[in-house]
């Protein structure tokens, strides 16, 4: 039998070396007989195959419910249907987190998007707006006065609310006189 380290050399007491973990040497070979004869500890799979895989949380549901708590709208609403995939796939927790992230995206979109609408249908409301306001009797009286009928605009501004751009034109005579006084008192 040749040493394993050396293959010249027979094997012998002077290369003896440690036992075999567990106590146990090969079968006749009286070299480990003082050697402990406990049992051996069993081996766990992860001693010998790595550390199993971590089956956590998904990170993308995490990110997808921060970021709807956050109000991101569209961020989370990606984040939670990437996420909630990859939880199908992987088996990995969070598919509830991807929901709601799912769910505030969602409903953030839609109200983001409602709120535009408005937006827009006010800047559009309000553009065509001729200066006058939204009184369609005051604003004939302006018309009226503005083409030089007096007696329109003494109306206008007996008619008018208090300090209005309604009441200063028709005390101004539609523009053409300093304020005070009727206009159809005055030789216009």
């Amino acid at each position: 039998m040749t040493n394993p380290l050396n293959h010249s050399t027979p094997p012998g007491p002077h290369d003896a070396g440690p036992p075999p973990p567990g106590g146990y040497g090969p079968a006749g070979d009286d070299r480990y007989a003082g050697a402990s004869s406990a049992p051996a500890a069993p081996l766990h799979p992860a001693s010998v195959w790595g550390e199993p895989p971590r089956q956590g949380t998904d990170g993308l549901a995490i990110a997808a419910l921060v970021t709807g708590l956050l109000g991101l709208a569209v961020v989370p609403l990606t984040l939670g249907i990437v996420a909630l995939r990859r939880v199908a796939r992987t088996g990995r927790s969070g598919g509830g987190l991807a929901i709601a992230g799912i769910v505030l995206g969602a409903l953030q979109t839609a109200a983001y998007g409602v709120l535009a609408v408005l937006l827009v249908v006010g800047a559009i409301a309000s553009s065509g707006d001729s200066g006058l306001g939204h009184d369609p009797v005051l604003d004939t009286l302006w018309d009226a006065c503005e083409a030089g009928d007096m007696g329109a605009c003494d109306e206008l501004y007996m008619q008018a609310p208090f300090d209005s751009e309604y009441e200063r034109f028709g005390d101004t005579c539609g523009d053409r006189v300093p304020a005070g006084g009727y206009c159809d008192d005055r030789d216009l």
